[in-house]
């Protein structure tokens, strides 16, 4: 399985907004990988026009995916694997010292990705500030509303209050 790509264009004027890789190699993506946070309104730089972005995520909204909280990702866990069957292979094939370099990478890849996590924790949590900060804004929840987002009570409630 390789690599997905997504290509966004604007529905306006169709022309490209967004291309990025959502996907990684060894398994089946799902929607959630096609997923980023921020505000699903996007304004198009080519045409100046607001459009609706249903892979882009409101994280007070949605709450964050099984993989933004886990210590170690997914894609790190497959290419330690593939270090240590590699390691293992090679000392089959009395190749030590590459073996060696194999289950070091293998072991280098875990403890990045585990010192990264109060990182990714961080950003996050920066983002369910300003998720909420902008569903507190009535317009921009009425907005969602009306594309069909599912809007927590409490910023409806909000929103009829003022």
């Amino acid at each position: 399985m390789a690599m997905k790509t997504l290509v966004k264009n604007c529905p306006f004027c169709k022309k490209v907004v967004e291309q990025r890789a959502y996907a990684s190699w060894g398994r089946q993506p799902s929607e959630q990988d096609k997923w980023q946070f921020g505000s699903p309104l996007r304004l198009c730089p080519h045409c100046g026009k607001l459009f609706i972005d249903s892979d882009r995520q409101e994280l007070a909204i949605t709450g964050p995916r099984r993989q933004d909280m886990a210590v170690v990702g997914p894609a790190s866990l497959r290419l330690a694997l593939m270090g240590i069957v590699l390691g293992a292979l090679l000392l089959v094939g009395k190749l030590n010292v590459l073996a060696y370099i194999a289950f070091g990478v293998a072991l280098a890849t875990l403890v990045a990705d585990a010192a990264l996590y109060p990182t990714r924790q961080k950003k996050l949590a920066a983002e369910r500030v300003a998720s909420e900060k902008r569903l507190s804004d009535p317009g921009y929840a009425r907005a969602l509303k009306k594309a069909g987002y599912d809007i927590p009570e409490r910023y409806l409630k909000e929103e009829e209050s003022k």
